[in-house]
């Protein structure tokens, strides 16, 4: 039960990951162009999704099953990604927030805004996660080889 879980949960993760990247994507492109700002401005809200995009791609080349059968780390990641894309989606079709109805863009920049610091935080603690599991193996077999040698 505990590997059907993981498998479906990574896969979800994988998945989740790519939407709220474009969720927060399409939401700072709209933003951008309404201040008319040039999108290198906003580009550290994107450094968080690609360092965990090439985890994900050192994860899945090094084969790191200490990361991908972590069942509370794949639930961790799906919950985070959740939360971005709800968020991404409550500031561009929630007709109950005023900014929403206010601007012609029928996005709430100021509530996806808000949730910025918040979004940099979650991806930043998977990302440390992601390491700190990635090198939970190999702590675990240094140990096993110095009880075997003794």
């Amino acid at each position: 039960m505990k590997k059907i879980l993981n498998g479906l949960f990574y896969v979800l993760q994988l998945l989740l990951l790519i939407i709220s990247f474009a969720g927060t994507l399409y939401v700072i492109l709209q933003m951008n162009a309404r201040l008319e700002k040039n999108f290198m401005e906003n580009f550290n809200v994107f450094i968080p999704f690609l360092l965990l995009f090439v985890l994900l791609i050192i994860n899945i080349f090094a084969n790191q099953k200490s990361v991908k059968d972590n069942l509370f780390y794949n639930i961790t990641s799906t919950l985070s990604f959740t939360t971005i894309i709800i968020v991404a989606l409550r500031a561009i079709l929630d007709n109950n927030l005023i900014l929403h109805n206010v601007t012609t863009y029928q996005i709430d920049f100021t509530y996806f805004a808000n949730f910025l610091p918040f979004l940099k935080i979650l991806l930043y603690g998977l990302s440390i996660a992601n390491v700190l599991l990635m090198f939970h193996l190999k702590e675990s077999t240094s140990k096993t080889n110095t009880k075997d040698l003794k």
